[in-house]
């Protein structure tokens, strides 16, 4: 099923945000980040479209894979550190497929937990959680006082956080919910007359 178009003022607001980012992050005026923008806003255009075409011919999944190692790529050549250049090219694809694994392991825990929590878990960790949020939001201040922009905090967040997801959508879990087979034991079947060909 086709994912739904973003509404417009989505967009809009989107664009407006990212002028903004760009022009704080790499110092360009108000006219050189629209333009900058405008190109990165077409380029994802492009991407997507592609990315829709490499679906309908194969898997949608290698479809993925590829535009989120193309965004990873261009991060990891604008972010990543000088000493974690110098490690060789080898040693960055085993960590690649390591964070990759650990995406779909990351899945497979996410389904069995699901499964043992309500309403009442949350309310439970309700400070945990409020904690968590304000910490994101004291990381986006900081992420705007150091380089002043949040860009560069969510590049850095992307780096492990693009493989994660490859491997959290590779991996499909076969979550075995606690109502399945609960409806009564096979002694309470024969009890009630039930065969034993139902």
């Amino acid at each position: 099923m086709a994912a739904a178009p973003i509404p417009i003022h989505i967009k809009l607001v989107a664009f407006v945000f990212m002028w903004h980012e760009v022009a704080n992050c790499f110092g360009h005026g108000a006219d050189a980040a629209f333009s900058l923008t405008l190109v990165l806003f077409l380029g994802a255009a492009v991407v997507r479209l592609f990315r829709i075409e490499l679906a309908g011919m194969g898997s949608p999944l290698t479809a993925a894979f590829l535009t989120r190692g193309a965004l990873w790529l261009v991060i990891y050549l604008w972010l990543a550190p000088g000493f974690l250049r110098s490690f060789p090219a080898s040693i960055i694809f085993a960590a690649v497929v390591c964070l990759t694994f650990a995406g779909a392991w990351a899945r497979d825990c996410f389904f069995v937990w699901l499964q043992d929590i309500d309403g009442q878990w949350f309310r439970d960790r309700s400070e945990t959680i409020v904690s968590l949020a304000m910490g994101a939001v004291a990381m986006g201040f900081i992420s705007s006082v150091a380089w002043g922009s949040i860009l560069p905090m969510l590049g850095y967040v992307l780096l492990p956080g693009l493989p994660l997801s490859c491997g959290w959508l590779a991996r499909t879990p076969e979550a075995q919910w606690r109502w399945d087979a609960t409806f009564g034991s096979e002694e309470m079947f024969h009890d009630v007359g039930a065969s034993d060909e139902v």
